[in-house]
Parts: structure tokens; sequence; C-alpha cells
């Protein structure tokens, strides 16, 4: 369902992920066009919200680390681990080869309830890096 929106979002390319910034070639998007996405986002949300240029600077490894730690009150350690693509490390990947794919599967359904509630309540929006004022 995802890749039909996707799709529908630019019907005259020929590649589901065109390049942003358009050309008069249609090429696909980059190899590393997903490490700008915290700098475009800040960006856009520059653009639109000026008061929030007090944003400090995030990348994908502070998502990333946030997603570990709340993933932490969700999943055991290693499930957590694996799902982040971690290696177990030590003797544990010597002899643990388990995919954990049932235990993913209910970390990651978890995880997307928790979206899905923040992303249905104003209350919980929360600015990093600006102080909130009381």
């Amino acid at each position: 369902e995802l890749f039909k929106r996707a799709i529908k979002l630019n019907p005259n390319s020929a590649w589901v992920f065109p390049k942003e910034r358009r050309t008069d070639k249609d090429e696909p998007v980059s190899a590393t066009a997903m490490l700008d996405i915290p700098r475009n986002l800040r960006m856009k949300i520059f653009d639109t919200y000026p008061d929030y240029k007090k944003m400090t600077n995030w990348t994908k490894h502070d998502v990333r680390r946030t997603v570990r730690t709340r993933m932490s009150n969700i999943v055991p350690r290693d499930v957590a681990e694996s799902m982040l693509g971690h290696v177990l490390g030590g003797t544990e990947d010597s002899y643990n080869h388990n995919d954990f794919l049932e235990e993913k599967l209910l970390g990651y359904k978890k995880w997307y309830s928790i979206l899905e509630e923040l992303w249905g309540r104003d209350d919980n929006f929360v600015l990093f890096g600006a102080k909130q004022s009381r």
C-alpha cells in the first residue's frame, strides 16, 4: 500500500523514489539520500515554523538510539539488538542463531502502536533541543 502511494506521488517517473530535485533526466534517488533526511527535515521545519530555529541538530543515529532505548521496555535485549540489525557479539553470536522473527514482529507491532498513540495526540509533541515553557 505504501509503494502504491509513493508511485502516485510521482506518476510521470519510471522510479518509485525519483530524485527530489527535478532535472531533465528521470533518475532514481541517490544512494546517499537517506543521509540527508535529518537536515532536510530540519530545513522544512525552519521554513514552516521560524521560531523553531533553536532546534539542535540530530542524526538518524539519534533516532536509532531513541528506538533502542524504548525497545528495552518492550522486548528482551537480544531481540532489541536484532531489530536494529546489531550482532549479538561474543559467544552469543557464535552459539545463538535465532532470528527472533516472532519476537521482532511483536516488538514492531508494539512500537507501531506507541507511535500511533503519539501521532494522534497533540499533547505528546516534544520539540527536541528546545526548552518547554510551562
